[in-house]
């Protein structure tokens, strides 16, 4: 009886402390439109991939429905088409985890271009 008493405290506490799993090659934005043909992200426009996928907080599929037109999410772009085929919706501590972790781009120096030296 102990035994099964302390199995059934060991996953409950695993999964209350669980979180999802988002894959690292993604970009953080905020939803600003939703639609099942396109999504707008900040201030970009997205085409929906045939496949678009979108996630809720609890990781479940959302239909095009249900997809909240204001959202802080993680989202992928196809590499070869650029089109969004997968955002998952974050709750609020993901975005303050995601937010916290990413790095600013860098701005670009200009190269000195090297000047001619007169020749004598």
């Amino acid at each position: 009886m102990h035994k099964c008493l302390f199995s059934l405290m060991l996953v409950a506490s695993a999964t209350a402390y669980a979180q999802r799993l988002l894959p690292p090659q993604g970009q953080l934005g905020e939803l600003k439109a939703y639609s099942p043909a396109a999504v707008k992200i900040d201030s970009k426009q997205y085409v929906a991939a045939p496949g678009l996928r979108v996630y809720s907080t609890q990781n479940t599929l959302l239909m095009p429905g249900s997809v909240p037109q204001k959202a802080n999410v993680w989202y992928q772009l196809e590499s070869n088409t650029g089109f969004i085929w997968r955002i998952w919706i974050l709750d609020e501590q993901e975005y303050k985890t995601l937010k916290a972790q990413a790095r600013p781009t860098p701005t670009p120096r200009p190269t000195p271009t090297p000047t001619a030296t007169p020749t004598t």
